[in-house]
């Protein structure tokens, strides 16, 4: 009998300590996207058969999942975000003949919360992305682009911003490689320095939880490796000196040396991770989809309400955490359908007549 009492004892101090009342967890969503490189508009999935390859439903079938979460998690009191990992516009005739104003009016439509801010957010230049920044509903982050005459962050893009919703206090900050400055025509950065990634988001993420956020999310485009194994292995080869001393960064680097970081939310290396992958030392959750729109991503965070931590994610998706946007999956929303048409007529026109055969 003491032996019983002993074991049930053990049972009962283990629950304890390990064990959630589910009532003391909420659920946290995030929806995301990154590289979409204007591939808002539907398109053939040749990647997937070159022959018979089946149609995306782009922004349309996006839109489509966005409406569906967005009104489950109004009616269960839920908190949902919508962030991009930069590189929105260059790379179709609808986002670069719009000059990425057909990308911008998309994600106002669908309602985004905030994006980085990409590398080739500048391949129009800085004024035409102040312009796109003016047309926008939602934030520009990045808190490692400096105005070299005043010495400050550049005006037109946040270092930080706190979200407050649902009894949650998020922290949001994001970060644009360095290589921008060497991948883009000097013209088209003139007067911006473009800072260690690691060192200045630290300062951010110190700034956010110095603000006593629970919750700190990054918006990184800089990627994760295209394999996470040999990705870790070789961030092991290097120390944290290193990675700032060579500028070569990568987001396995921010999710290892940059404490505090929860959610990482990744763009620029067009490989998408179907499950996150968590840093093992500071176990920052990683996310990146694959690019030019083909897919999006939806994770849901379990958040314990009494110390305001993430206790636990799921997948809705069966697979993993992105979702493939096959039109006969996820049925295009109508509305956005009827814009990125009218988009596709707009800028598409005479780009599909045949000018000539060369056998």
């Amino acid at each position: 009998m003491k032996g019983l009492v002993a074991i049930l004892a053990i049972i009962l101090l283990t629950s304890s300590f390990f064990g959630k009342d589910s009532s003391d967890l909420e659920r946290m969503t995030i929806l995301f996207s990154n590289d979409i490189h204007g591939g808002i508009a539907p398109q053939k999935a040749e990647f997937l058969n070159p022959d018979f390859p089946p149609m995306l439903g782009g922004g349309a079938s996006a839109a489509a999942i966005i409406k569906k979460v967005r009104d489950d998690a109004e009616k269960d009191g839920t908190l949902e975000l919508l962030l991009d990992g930069g590189d929105l516009f260059q790379g179709t005739l609808v986002g670069t003949r719009s000059s990425g104003m057909a990308v911008i009016e998309y994600m106002n439509l669908v309602g985004y919360d905030a994006t980085g801010v990409g590398n080739h957010e500048f391949d129009l230049g800085k004024d035409n992305l102040i312009e796109l920044i003016k047309a926008s509903d939602f934030h520009w982050l990045s808190c490692n682009i400096y105005d070299t005459e005043t010495g400050d962050h550049w005006e037109w893009v946040k270092p930080a911003v706190i979200h407050e919703e649902k009894g949650l206090k998020i922290g949001l900050t994001g970060v644009t490689t360095v290589a921008t400055q060497f991948m883009s025509f000097p013209d088209h950065v003139a007067g911006l320095e473009f800072r260690n990634e690691i060192v200045e988001l630290q300062k951010q993420v110190d700034y956010l939880q110095a603000q006593n956020v629970d919750i700190v999310i990054a918006l990184a485009h800089v990627g994760l490796a295209y394999n996470p194994r040999k990705g870790y292995e070789e961030l092991k080869e290097r120390t944290k000196q290193d990675a700032i001393d060579k500028g070569h960064v990568t987001s396995m680097d921010l999710a290892h040396y940059v404490r505090g970081i929860d959610i990482l939310v990744n763009g620029h290396i067009h490989k998408g991770y179907e499950r996150p992958w968590e840093d093992p030392v500071n176990h920052t959750i990683c996310l990146q989809n694959y690019g030019n729109g083909s897919n999006l991503g939806w994770i849901d965070f379990e958040i314990d309400q009494p110390t305001k931590t993430i206790a636990g994610y799921s997948s809705p998706a069966d697979n993993g955490t992105l979702l493939l946007l096959l039109q006969d999956q996820f049925w295009p929303d109508s509305n956005v359908l009827a814009f990125l048409t009218e988009q596709q007529e707009k800028y598409e026109d005479g780009f599909r007549e045949v000018v000539g055969v060369s056998k």
